[in-house]
């Protein structure tokens, strides 16, 4: 979750020098991975600007649902505390 958005970065940024400005690939994740990793039955895995699109919308994927998931987490918190202050302030009430 804490890497999934500086890959995300690393490879959809290679990507964008690779496909349209045309420069030579630098390999930020890993010459020797990368290699291993291509695979010409696979289209996606086929050649390092797939491979690395690949891995840019696959790190941004998990970065975006990591951070709704806490989004949502952190909202349902605030409802609680509001209800809990809601029946805190109706006690109240009823008390006064």
């Amino acid at each position: 979750m804490l890497l999934a958005p500086f890959v995300a970065y690393k490879a959809l940024s290679e990507w964008v020098r690779i496909r349209f400005f045309e420069l030579q690939p630098s390999y930020p994740l890993g010459k020797k991975w990368l290699l291993e990793l291509e695979n010409d039955h696979i289209s996606f895995l086929s050649n390092y600007p797939k491979q690395m699109l690949s891995i840019g919308l696959v790190c941004a994927g998990i970065a975006i649902l990591a951070y709704v998931a806490i989004l949502v987490k952190t909202m349902l918190k605030l409802v609680w505390l509001a209800c809990l202050i809601g029946v805190v302030y109706f006690i109240y009430l009823k008390i006064k």
